[in-house]
C-alpha cells in the first residue's frame, strides 16, 4: 500500500466559519522527502482531529462521515469550496502520486435534510505522477490558491478541472458521476477504498471509536484470531 507523505488542503471553513484552513500543507515525510514517517496530530478537544481525518478521507471517498456528520455541513454558503490533495509513496518506485477533490456548494433543492446543517455539494477528483518537484502538476505547485497582500485567495473551483483539460494527460480529473472509475483507479495503485471504509471510517464513526473497536479484543489471542488473521486473508 502507498504511504502518505503530504496532506494540502485549501479554502476549508469549519467551527461554524469561525475556522479557516487558507493554504496549509502537512508534511509527513523525512527530511529527505523519501520516506513516510508515523506521524500524530495533537490537538485540544475541539480543535479539529475529527475534521481532519473526514478532509483526509474525500480524495479516496467522497462525501466520506464521519462521526455521523456529513461533510455537506462544511458548506453552509453559496460560494464555498475548498480543495484537499493528498500526495503517496508509490510501492516500489521512486515516483509519487497525488490524489486530489475539488468539492463546492451545489444547487439548493429546497427542504432537505441535508440542507438542515449545510448546502448540497458538487464535486470532481483529480490525480497526477510526477518523479519531483519541476512538475506543475505536483501537490506544492499545483496552483490552488494565491498569496496577496490581504491573505491567501483560493483558486476558483473549476480550477483543476482546465488545467487537467491542458495538461496532455499529465494531470487527470473525474467527475462525480464517474466514481466507480475513481475508485477502481486509484485501486490501481494499491488504495483500496473499501479498506478506508471498513477499517478508517469505521473508527470514526463515532468519538472514541478506537476504544469501541477494540473492545472485544481483550486478549492476544482474540485479537490475532478475529482482527489479524482475518484483516490478512
Amino acid at each position: 500500500m502507498p504511504q502518505i507523505s503530504k496532506v494540502r488542503i485549501v479554502n476549508f471553513n469549519y467551527n461554524d466559519g469561525k475556522r479557516l484552513i487558507a493554504d496549509e500543507l502537512f508534511d509527513f515525510a523525512d527530511k529527505d522527502g523519501i520516506v513516510a514517517l508515523n506521524s500524530l496530530i495533537n490537538l485540544k478537544n475541539g480543535g479539529g482531529k475529527s475534521v481532519l481525518v473526514q478532509l483526509m478521507l474525500q480524495p479516496i471517498h467522497p462525501k466520506a462521515k464521519v462521526a455521523g456528520r456529513k461533510i455537506e455541513s462544511f458548506f453552509t454558503k453559496a460560494s464555498d469550496h475548498c480543495f484537499i490533495a493528498i500526495e503517496w509513496f508509490k510501492d516500489n518506485s521512486k515516483e509519487k502520486l497525488m490524489t486530489g477533490i475539488a468539492m463546492a456548494s451545489g444547487e439548493s433543492s429546497g427542504g432537505t435534510e441535508s440542507e438542515a446543517k449545510g448546502r448540497p455539494i458538487k464535486y470532481y477528483t483529480f490525480m497526477s505522477n510526477y518523479s519531483d518537484y519541476n512538475s506543475k502538476f505536483n501537490i506544492i505547485e499545483l496552483p490552488l490558491s494565491r498569496k496577496e497582500k490581504s491573505g491567501f485567495i483560493a483558486a476558483s473551483f473549476n480550477e483543476v478541472r482546465e488545467l487537467a483539460k491542458k495538461s496532455n494527460g499529465d494531470l487527470n480529473y473525474y467527475t462525480s458521476d464517474e466514481s466507480r472509475y475513481w475508485r477502481e483507479k486509484i485501486a490501481e495503485y494499491g488504495i483500496v477504498q473499501e479498506e478506508w471504509k471498513s477499517i478508517i471510517e469505521e473508527l470514526n464513526s463515532v468519538e472514541g471509536g478506537m476504544s469501541e473497536f477494540f473492545a472485544g479484543f481483550k486478549e492476544s489471542d482474540q485479537l490475532i484470531d478475529q482482527l489479524l488473521i482475518p484483516t490478512i486473508e
